[in-house]
């Protein structure tokens, strides 16, 4: 059995964004976490505040790497380190901004989280869906990025590594294990460094929470 090292405790509450988009007559479902750098006064206090800044940080360079036949739905934000609160939920209509239809759902673009910290298969990465067909070149590989492709994914990443900041708290990207029994909750996390598409496109046949599409 392959034991990987534990991320460290978490520093402030942990929150769970998921982004709900429709995409060729199907749901896909693409999830980041977000963890502060102190605890507010409860979990839920800078909850909303935090997904609508996640909204308009986040949303155009999200729409920037969609076609325009893929629709962004919903917005879900859920604690993650604590029982409490219920989960909040945003209704948008906002499509994607790239004009070329989009390769069959599922190939995916990888997206990989890369941080100090080795972690489980599945943990480092998220698929990222409706890829644009100008986003490969067919004549060159059809299965790869272009730099078009690879340019889009790299500027939404490096806005969300760039974090938000939120009544004086901090929040950064990072990947969460499941709770270890007893917990009940996420009480550790590790921090995201680096988010960047590899040019490979990739193969998504399953959807699970936190892995995206």
């Amino acid at each position: 059995m392959r034991v990987s090292a534990l991320p460290p405790p978490i520093t402030g509450d942990t929150y769970r964004i998921t982004m709900y988009s429709t995409s060729q007559g199907q749901v896909c479902i693409s999830t980041w976490d977000l963890m502060g750098d102190a605890f507010a006064a409860s979990p839920s206090a800078n909850m909303l505040l935090l997904l609508n800044a996640w909204k308009l940080g986040v949303q155009g360079s999200f729409l920037d790497c969609l076609t325009g036949v893929t629709t962004l739905n919903r917005y879900s934000i859920a604690c993650l380190s604590s029982l409490n609160p219920a989960s909040i939920d945003s209704y948008v209509s906002a499509v994607g901004t790239v004009a070329n239809s989009p390769l069959p759902l599922e190939m995916a673009a990888i997206v990989k989280k890369t941080g100090n910290l080795k972690g489980q298969h599945g943990r480092g990465r998220t698929f990222f869906p409706s890829v644009p067909t100008s986003f490969t070149t067919p004549a060159v590989n059809p299965n790869l990025l272009n730099a078009a492709g690879l340019a889009a994914y790299k500027q939404f990443g490096d806005r969300v590594t760039q974090g938000f900041t939120i009544g004086g708290v901090s929040y950064i990207h990072v990947v969460t294990p499941r709770p270890i029994p007893p917990a009940v909750v996420v009480t550790l996390a590790a921090p995201i460094l680096v988010y960047n598409a590899t040019p490979l496109l990739g193969t998504q046949r399953r959807r699970r929470e936190g892995r995206g599409i």
